[in-house]
């Protein structure tokens, strides 16, 4: 077990380096698009890390507050706590 505990150590080490090298920032973004027939309109939701382009977050369902909030419960801890946050939604 302790080779858990070595591990998770030096993922948090990692974390905070690079949030002392840089700044977090995500881009978050929504779009729509027909699945099967233009009666299924689905939303694809989208976090991206604005100097990376890496995406961090990502959630398919309707253009509502909830479907928002499933977005933002999938980011990982480290963008929900630090990251500088950008929407239009």
């Amino acid at each position: 077990m302790s080779w858990l505990f070595q591990r998770s150590g030096s993922a948090i080490a990692i974390i905070d380096r690079l949030l002392l090298e840089r700044r977090l920032t995500v881009q978050m973004d929504e779009l729509w698009t027909f699945v099967d027939d233009k009666g299924n309109e689905q939303w694809v939701w989208l976090a991206i890390d604005v100097e990376t382009r890496e995406i961090v977050g990502c959630h398919i369902g309707d253009h509502s507050g909830e479907s928002a909030k499933a977005l933002w419960a999938f980011l990982p801890e480290v963008y929900r706590q630090c990251a500088v946050r950008y929407t239009d939604f």
